[in-house]
């Protein structure tokens, strides 16, 4: 039996239900970690937004848009890309918080800001005309690694082993 919970906030593994977890680091010693995939996380508007509050081209100029955020206090992709411009999240005038990635997605797509969202989730969009990306003049987009994490067995290890072959047939990890 398969049991896929999705959540953005990282959750115990040894008080959950779960045998395996997706994290983006590999901080807890007594769990083993496989490398899943390395997603590139894009800055992101719909296109409706762009012609009514203008294509930002520095981070600095994100404290003249609505930006779209998880939560109001941290976000680890947010803070390294405010950090380019020596800003934080309390230097963002107009946030609005949602609860998860898909969220901040539909919000990104009805125009109600700017979302800084993996690449796997608005791949399509784009494709689409739906979303436009935002390249900013500080460089390359912000990347996440993204591991499987397991505390160690013989079974959990071979159900770990096949899902990161498939996911790197889908998504090969850059090195």
């Amino acid at each position: 039996i398969i049991d896929l919970h999705l959540a953005d906030r990282q959750l115990e593994l040894a008080n959950s239900p779960f045998d395996l977890a997706i994290r983006r680091d590999c901080q807890e010693a007594q769990l083993e970690y496989l490398p899943l995939l390395t997603t590139r996380n894009l800055l992101v508007c719909s296109p409706e937004y762009a012609a009514g509050h203008g294509r930002l081209q520095r981070v600095e100029e994100l404290t003249a848009h609505r930006v779209l955020l998880r939560e109001r206090t941290r976000s680890r992709s947010w803070q390294e890309l405010l950090a380019r411009a020596a800003l934080q999240l309390g230097d963002l005038p107009d946030i609005r918080v949602l609860g998860n990635s898909f969220a901040l997605l539909e919000a990104a797509l009805a125009g109600w800001g700017i979302a800084l969202l993996p690449d796997y989730l608005v791949q399509e969009p784009m494709a689409q005309g739906k979303l436009l990306e935002l390249q900013l003049a500080q460089g390359e987009p912000i990347t996440t690694p993204f591991y499987l994490a397991f505390y160690p067995s013989v079974a959990t290890r071979l159900w770990a082993e096949q899902i990161q072959e498939a996911m790197l047939r889908q998504h090969p990890i850059s090195r």
